[in-house]
Order: C-alpha cells, then sequence, then structure tokens
C-alpha cells in the first residue's frame, strides 16, 4: 500500500493486488469494512485524522488492483463526530493502469516479457499484459508513476506500441532493437 497525500483534505491510496492477497473487493460490506479498516489504519500508523465526509472513486484494474482516488468535501449541513465518516463510493471498473517509465534503465527483457512498451510523444509507457510478480513489480513502480482513469485510457488510445526485441542500457543510454 502506498498513499499518496495531495493536500490535507485529498489523497490517493495504490493497492496492488499483493498487498490485498486477492482482488476482490465487490460485496458492499466489504468495501466498507475496508475502508473502516483503511481510516482506522490512517489515523493510528499516519495521524491523519479522517472524519466527515468523503467522495471516493475506486478505479479497478484486473492485473494491477486499485487506485483510490479519495476527496473529504466540506458539508456544512453536518456536523461530525471526531470519529464519525459518511461516504460516497463510485466504483470504476475494468480499468488498465499504465506507469510512466522515469528511468529507462528499468527496461530489461524481463519486464518487456511482462509488459507491453508503449511510446507517445516523448515519454515510454508500460502496460502490464500479465500478472506481475512482486519484484518486478516493486522494480517498475521505484522506476515510474502510476497512471489510471481517463488519463491511462487516452495513453493508451493515442500511443504507439514499440515492437523490441532486446534493450541495452549503456552508460544511462538506452538502446532498443
Amino acid at each position: 500500500m502506498k498513499i499518496e497525500k495531495l493536500n490535507e483534505d485529498n489523497f490517493i491510496v495504490f493497492l496492488n493486488k499483493m498487498y490485498l492477497k486477492s482482488n476482490k473487493l465487490e460485496l458492499k460490506k466489504d468495501i466498507e469494512n475496508y475502508f473502516k479498516c483503511l481510516f482506522k489504519k490512517l489515523n493510528e500508523f499516519y495521524n491523519m485524522e479522517m472524519s466527515g465526509y468523503y467522495d471516493i472513486k475506486i478505479y479497478c484494474d484486473k492485473i494491477y488492483g486499485y487506485v483510490l482516488d479519495i476527496k473529504k468535501e466540506e458539508i456544512d449541513l453536518y456536523d461530525y463526530y471526531d470519529d464519525h465518516i459518511n461516504m460516497k463510493i463510485e466504483i470504476i471498473d475494468e480499468q488498465k493502469f499504465v506507469f510512466r517509465i522515469h528511468d529507462m534503465s528499468v527496461l530489461d527483457k524481463l519486464i518487456l516479457n511482462y509488459c507491453h512498451l508503449l511510446k507517445l510523444k516523448d515519454d515510454l509507457y508500460l502496460l502490464p499484459k500479465k500478472t506481475i510478480n512482486q519484484y518486478i513489480l516493486g522494480r517498475i513502480i521505484e522506476n515510474s508513476s502510476l497512471i489510471y482513469g481517463e488519463i491511462s485510457e487516452k495513453i493508451i488510445s493515442k500511443a504507439e506500441e514499440l515492437k523490441i526485441k532486446q534493450v541495452f542500457v549503456w552508460k544511462n543510454l538506452v538502446y532498443m532493437l
């Protein structure tokens, strides 16, 4: 699990399916219970006070897992107790996430066996084509940014897939054949 705090009231939680031990947050009860536990962890371990009304979008990718886009809404109609949380949850299913590569040296034959390599303008992206083991996923995450939602859909539709047999890295330059 990775948490990216955008500001005091908005944050993104990245949950790969290896962290969840399954890729199923389907039942309403499962989702509600998961968020109760998540907000409790955020309070205890990250010192983030969670109370009020939250608008939550859950982006689901069957290969990666989930991205939770959590935004606190300011609603004047209610006074919330310190630990009272209300939420609206929207599930955006059948998504495909891509990874924008920052460090080209991460590209090797092993990673390219698991991912399609896409190019759009001057940027390179990895689009997973099958489940990635934890070691390879860690290497990708350390050297890229995860992109999801409408932006990911646009990249996939506009990008060119590069067909590569081999990748060589020499003095921080990447050569693809």
